[in-house]
């Protein structure tokens, strides 16, 4: 009897995925720092062949731009695939890597995703190995968790802006063409405008145009200002607004003052936060108060009173 001893290939040991107990190892979060593989496989060959040729490819889940796979070791040379996802590793002189090095070198390949508004979800990699015989095999699925991260909303205004109120000509708007951006959300849930330096004895007030009212009223959203403290909030409670409304809302907030007797000035702090609580910058402007123009009549009119 003739025994012919086979080629079986290199081999794979994956950690196994479980749902209900995620190790941290395979957790990408939003901005974090890469992963790496070697904790979660390894590599080996039973035969003691070297590795010629090791391939790490994302086969589900792959968002071509924002993910990528990168080798940051000094054995043998890479280059990723954008197009496919995939991290191929090569050994420059030939000779291939041994299996006492494999190890290394999985601990080297990290995987990333530079989306901003990253969603939870997951991927799935494979690792495809080839040996000095020309024996390919190929690992079972790795599975990597992506964890999104919730960013704060932007506010965009006219640094410096400026609004004058006029006495006796009636409440103003005060931030007409402020607008709110966030990166991975449509929906807000709460504005804060605040009287900076504020004094009771002033009379100032923030409030609502008759139609940021109405609109208010109408996403079920409560508003009201605190002559103590100078503070304006409207919040919707349960639930959030979209954000073409929520802009509307802000656009209708106004400034309103007794008779002014002498010219001043005031600051006026916002802030927003999202359906999350995410709170925004704090977006600055000056309200002018003047008083009313005396009314110039001309006595050479004939229709002047």
């Amino acid at each position: 009897v003739e025994f012919v001893d086979e080629n079986d290939g290199p081999a794979f040991t994956v950690i196994p995925y479980n749902p209900d107990n995620v190790e941290q190892s395979r957790q990408f979060t939003e901005g974090g720092a890469g992963i790496t593989l070697g904790s979660l496989a390894s590599v080996f060959d039973p035969e003691g062949d070297n590795i010629t040729s090791l391939e790490v490819q994302i086969i589900k889940g792959y968002r071509a731009g924002s993910d990528k796979l990168t080798y940051s070791g000094v054995l043998g040379s890479s280059e990723f695939s954008s197009a496919e996802g995939k991290l191929i590793i090569t050994d420059a002189d030939g000779d291939g890597f041994s299996s006492a090095s494999l190890d290394n070198i999985l601990s080297k390949v990290a995987y990333s995703n530079s989306n901003a508004a990253l969603l939870d979800s997951s991927i799935a990699l494979v690792i495809t190995a080839t040996d000095s015989n020309d024996f390919t095999t190929q690992s079972d699925e790795i599975i990597v968790e992506l964890i999104g991260v919730n960013d704060a909303p932007n506010l965009l205004g006219l640094a410096g802006a400026k609004a004058q109120f006029v006495s006796d000509f009636g409440a103003i708007k005060v931030a007409p063409n402020l607008k709110v951006y966030d990166v991975d959300s449509e929906s807000f849930n709460k504005i804060l405008v605040n009287l900076t330096n504020y004094s009771s004895a002033s009379g100032y007030e923030i409030g609502l145009t008759t139609a940021g009212e109405n609109l208010a009223a109408a996403v079920g959203a409560s508003f009201g200002f605190d002559s103590v403290t100078g503070s304006f909030e409207l919040v919707k409670g349960a639930g959030s607004i979209e954000k073409r409304t929520f802009e509307n809302l802000i656009s209708e907030i106004t400034f309103n003052s007794p008779a002014v007797a002498e010219d001043t000035s005031q600051n006026v702090s916002i802030r927003v936060f999202d359906a999350d609580d995410a709170a925004s910058n704090v977006f600055n402007l000056s309200v002018s108060l003047v008083t009313s123009p005396p009314i110039y009549i001309d006595k050479t009119d004939p229709d002047a009173i």
